[in-house]
């Protein structure tokens, strides 16, 4: 009798301990299916196109069509640009809006809306040695630059990237542009090319990249490697800030012109 009610015990403990069935596998969903990345629409599905000012942006075509108005696809086109007055809004609309078709970007799931980035590399004559027209050293990372790591003992200082050099025996910030550019030269000896045009190098350095045009045609990448640790400040916003132009004239080339004309406040500015 012990045998069997030991027996009974155990299997009511098992039918007990059943596991309950499995769920329901899920529905089936339809393919996933991308979006057309790009879909042919009209000017007048472009907001504020009225209101813009599209003569510009047919200078900087005209500006283009020097290289590509030779391939047969383009020839007729930059052809009629020519007959665009300059400055004439209207009739520089008009001249998209008859040869130019607008594209809308999609997204993958088939979204309308996103951000989107450019990047800017800009191309600087140059030479691997220094003369009258090439002046303007190009450095690359001086051996005495340091970086500084204090976030371990103050975390608040991780949103600063700390800079310096070791002066006797302590460590001091690193040189200023001022002091960079300055005729004493303290990073003599480190330099990669010498450029043309100090504002172009400026907006190099802002830019964090960049090409070299040798004189005998070859073009060097340059990447960015550190910096002095001293803090940007906006050279158009400073000039906006002294009157110097107006933000209408804000440009890079008005802001080329403007040290040009202004050597000694120029190069203030730049430093």
């Amino acid at each position: 009798m012990k045998y069997i009610c030991l027996l009974t015990l155990m299997l009511l403990l098992l039918a007990g301990c059943t596991l309950p069935p499995p769920p329901p596998p899920p529905p089936l969903l339809p393919p996933q299916v991308e979006a057309d990345p790009l879909r042919a629409t009209n000017f007048g599905e472009l907001p504020l196109w009225q209101e813009t000012t599209p003569a510009a942006a047919l200078e900087t075509f005209l500006n283009g069509c020097r290289a590509i108005a030779v391939r047969q696809k383009w020839s007729k086109v930059c052809s009629e640009a020519l007959f665009v007055g300059p400055g004439d809004e209207q009739a520089a609309r008009h001249f998209f809006e008859a040869f130019f078709t607008p594209w809308q970007l999609i997204n993958e799931d088939g979204s309308e809306t996103g951000t989107i980035t450019g990047y800017y590399v800009p191309e600087l004559a140059g030479s691997r040695v220094a003369d009258e027209v090439y002046k303007y050293p190009l450095y690359r990372q001086p051996d005495d630059l340091l970086t500084v790591d204090l976030t371990e003992v103050y975390p608040e200082l991780s949103e600063y990237r700390l800079r310096g050099r070791v002066e006797g025996n302590r460590v001091i910030p690193y040189f200023e542009r001022g002091e960079i550019d300055a005729a004493e030269q303290p990073l003599a000896g480190n330099e990669l090319f010498w450029v043309a045009d100090p504002v172009e190098l400026f907006f190099l350095h802002i830019q964090g990249s960049g090409r070299i045009l040798l004189p005998d045609g070859e073009k060097v990448m340059l990447n960015y490697a550190n910096q002095n640790g001293h803090p940007y400040r906006s050279i158009g916003k400073l000039l906006l800030e002294r009157g110097a132009m107006s933000r209408d004239q804000m440009s890079m080339q008005n802001i080329r012109r403007w040290v040009a004309e202004h050597p000694v406040d120029g190069q203030k500015l730049l430093d």
